[in-house]
C-alpha cells in the first residue's frame, strides 16, 4: 500500500507544529511526514524527536523561504510533482 507523504513547513511556531503533527498521527492513515524547518536554530528539531510514532523525517533548511523550503521537501521525500495538465 503506497504512503501519504505530508510536507510540513515551519519556522518558529512550535505551538501550531506540534497541533498540526498531533492532527496527523489521528487523522492520516500511517503517512510519511517530512518537517522542513526553516529556523536558524532548529527550533523545531526537539519537538520532532516528541513523535516517535510518526514515520517522521526532520530536515532543517533555514535559507530561501517557503518556497524553497517545500523544494527541499520535495527532494528529500522523492516524491515526483509532474507538470499541469496546461504544460502537455
Amino acid at each position: 500500500m503506497e504512503s501519504t507523504v505530508i510536507l510540513v513547513p515551519t519556522k518558529g511556531r512550535p505551538h501550531h507544529l506540534e497541533r498540526c503533527l498531533r492532527s496527523i498521527e489521528e487523522c492520516a492513515p500511517n503517512p510519511r511526514v517530512v518537517v522542513i524547518d526553516q529556523d536558524p536554530d532548529a527550533g523545531a528539531e526537539r519537538l520532532c524527536q516528541g513523535f516517535a510514532d510518526l514515520a517522521l523525517d526532520y530536515l532543517h533548511h533555514p535559507a530561501g523561504g517557503k518556497s524553497a523550503a517545500l523544494n527541499a521537501g520535495i527532494r528529500a521525500s522523492g516524491i515526483m510533482l509532474g507538470p499541469s495538465d496546461g504544460a502537455l
